[in-house]
Formats: structure tokens, C-alpha cells, sequence
């Protein structure tokens, strides 16, 4: 062996550690949250150097495809519920599972004046919502409209998405004019028209939980993101975002005062 070659073999076995320190997550996210993590995904490799590769779809299927051994190593959902079944079917890295930001719903009513409660019980078009199965912005709209005693009268109306992605669309392409969506949708949109904010004693808190699965290979690596995504930067991130912060931060609050225009 020549000594270039000596050179590259020890040029090789001196960077092979530090390449193998950066590492990649398969991160199973809510479809609400999907714009946000992908936003924090490349803010986590700009300052650790580790990659996240996303998968997304709604809570429900999500957890169905985890139960079936889908290989996951962090799952973020928008719901407690979720995470705490795979919890008791020890499918989850004990003492792993953490809130990380709470949701909004709101009625959104595309380019015109805000849809309110005593305006929705009028309403006569259609309504866009999530699958209350799998989806738990679907079930928090159907809370709404049981605790409203309009579930009955409004299940003809409703266009029912797979998730709440595909609920906002439904409104935002203008094939239905009024949709109970994430409030975080809209920010992400830029759009401040047409939102009422749904009081929030009308359905369970949409506390969005994360928890490591146990089948993960990457605990260490999960551990360091659920914690950084617990930091307080991170967490006044995704309360700019239209999230209720897991954490306290300072931010400013909106209200429907705030969004009649």
C-alpha cells in the first residue's frame, strides 16, 4: 500500500465516525401537523444534523398502520387517545409519551363573513368535517354540533374528508363554502378571513401527543427530537403557527374579535 493510499483509508476511518453520528426518523405525523413538522424537520437538520423522513395521514390510520408494525420510530399524533392505546398494548418506549402543542377548531367560512354558532344553526349548505373515526379535529366537529343538538339536523350537509387536510381542501378549493378545520391550516395559508374560533367548552382539548414506539432503533435519537421539540423556541414555533403551546410561552392570543373581517 502506497502512502496515498494509506492517506485515503485514514482519511476514511477518521470521518466514518463522525458521518455515522448524524442519523434519520421515521416520523408518523397527523395530517394538521404536517406543514409545521416539515418547517421543524429542516430546522432539526440545520441544528443537529439529523434528518427527519415524514409519513402522514390521519391519527386513526396512522395508528392502525403502527399496530400492524409499520416502522416508525416517533409518532405525533393529534389526539392523547391514540398514544396512550399503544401505550397500553406496550407498543410504545415506556414513560416516552408528551404533549406537544394543542389544536383549534374553527368554522371557517371561505371569502365571506365569519359562520357563528347562532348563524351555523341557520346554515342550509353543505359543511366540510373530518372523519370523526379517524380523524380528531372530525370528532371534535361532531362534539360541537352533539353538544349544539345539530348533529342530526346537520348530517345531511356534512362532506366528510379522510382527514383534515383533505376537509380544508374541500373549502379552500370552493366546492364547500363552510368546513370545521385546524385553525393552523389557515396560518399556514396566511388566510385571517372567514374564521370563527369554536368556544372550546364544546369539545375535549385537542391535546396532540408524541410517544416513541418500541420498536424503534433510534430511542436515543427519538428521545433528543421529543425533547427539542419540548424546547421553548420550538414550542413558541408551533404556538406562531396557530397551536396551543404544550409548554408556556409568550405569544400573542386571537380571538373571533380579532377575526371578523
Amino acid at each position: 500500500m502506497n502512502i496515498r493510499q494509506r492517506g485515503i483509508v485514514l482519511c476514511f476511518l477518521l470521518l466514518t465516525p463522525f458521518a455515522c453520528l448524524a442519523g434519520e426518523l421515521n416520523v408518523a405525523v397527523a395530517s394538521n401537523f404536517r406543514p409545521v413538522l416539515d418547517a421543524l424537520a429542516n430546522r432539526f437538520r440545520a441544528e443537529t444534523g439529523n434528518t427527519i423522513k415524514v409519513s402522514s395521514a390521519s391519527t386513526g390510520v396512522l395508528y392502525n398502520q403502527i399496530t400492524y408494525g409499520a416502522p416508525f420510530d416517533v409518532f405525533l399524533s393529534a389526539d392523547a387517545q391514540r398514544p396512550k392505546m399503544l401505550e397500553e398494548q406496550a407498543l410504545t418506549e415506556p414513560g416516552t409519551r408528551i404533549p406537544y402543542a394543542y389544536g383549534r377548531l374553527v368554522l371557517w367560512h371561505r371569502d365571506k363573513a365569519p359562520v357563528n354558532l347562532p348563524a351555523l344553526r341557520t346554515w342550509q349548505h353543505h359543511i366540510a368535517v373530518a372523519n370523526p373515526v379517524t380523524a380528531p379535529y372530525g370528532k371534535a366537529a361532531d362534539d360541537v354540533l352533539r353538544h349544539l343538538q345539530l348533529l342530526d339536523q346537520k348530517r345531511p350537509l356534512m362532506i366528510t374528508g379522510a382527514n383534515i387536510l383533505q376537509a380544508y381542501q374541500y373549502v379552500a378549493s370552493g366546492n364547500v363554502a363552510l368546513g370545521f378545520v385546524a385553525y393552523a391550516q389557515l396560518v399556514t395559508d396566511g388566510i385571517d378571513k372567514g374564521i370563527y374560533f369554536v368556544p372550546e367548552e364544546l369539545y375535549e382539548p385537542l391535546r396532540q401527543e408524541a410517544v416513541i414506539l418500541k420498536t424503534s432503533r433510534k430511542k436515543v435519537l427519538a428521545n433528543e427530537f421529543l425533547i427539542w421539540l419540548q424546547s421553548p423556541d420550538v414550542q413558541r414555533f408551533i404556538h406562531e403557527q396557530g397551536y396551543y403551546p404544550a409548554r408556556s410561552v409568550q405569544a400573542p392570543q386571537q380571538d373571533n374579535n380579532a377575526k371578523q373581517g
